[in-house]
């Protein structure tokens, strides 16, 4: 009789065990997870801020000055000579002629993708949080909390 119970127990330890180690996975998951969700948050802000110096760069006119950023907080005084056409990346180390309305469009493309993929990522998260809330029942109910 008594190794019956104890085999009831151990089996529950097991389980309980189980249960906190998919919790604490889940629980890492899920702050990945948000990572990426505020990252493209930051990238998609990035995104529109292009866009709007754009908007201000489509206002200039040949020979204003400006100040060009090199990297963050560092900027060079310069003339601006073109104000139509952009070079822009577009993978590979190729860069192409652009204007600004086809880059804006396309930074805006690129936009709506990132906040696609991120609405992919909330929704993930949400489905993890909904597991690690039933997992917690579990828990509570296994060691009779």
């Amino acid at each position: 009789m008594a190794d019956k119970t104890d085999k009831k127990l151990e089996e529950s330890q097991q389980r309980v065990q189980q249960k906190y180690m998919e919790l604490q996975m889940l629980d890492q998951q899920m702050k990945q997870v948000q990572k990426q969700v505020e990252a493209i948050e930051r990238q998609a802000v990035e995104l529109e801020d292009v866009q709007l110096s754009l908007d201000e760069l489509a206002k200039s006119k040949k020979g204003s000055d400006m100040f060009v950023p090199i990297t963050n907080g560092i900027f060079l005084k310069a003339k601006l000579e073109e104000t139509e056409t952009l070079a822009v990346n577009v993978g590979g180390g190729t860069v192409v002629k652009k204007d600004i309305a086809s880059t804006k469009a396309m930074l805006a493309q690129q936009a709506v993708e990132m906040r696609k993929f991120q609405a992919d990522m909330v929704e993930q998260f949400e489905k993890m949080a909904e597991r690690a809330a039933s997992l917690q029942t579990e828990l509570q109910e296994l060691v009779g909390a």
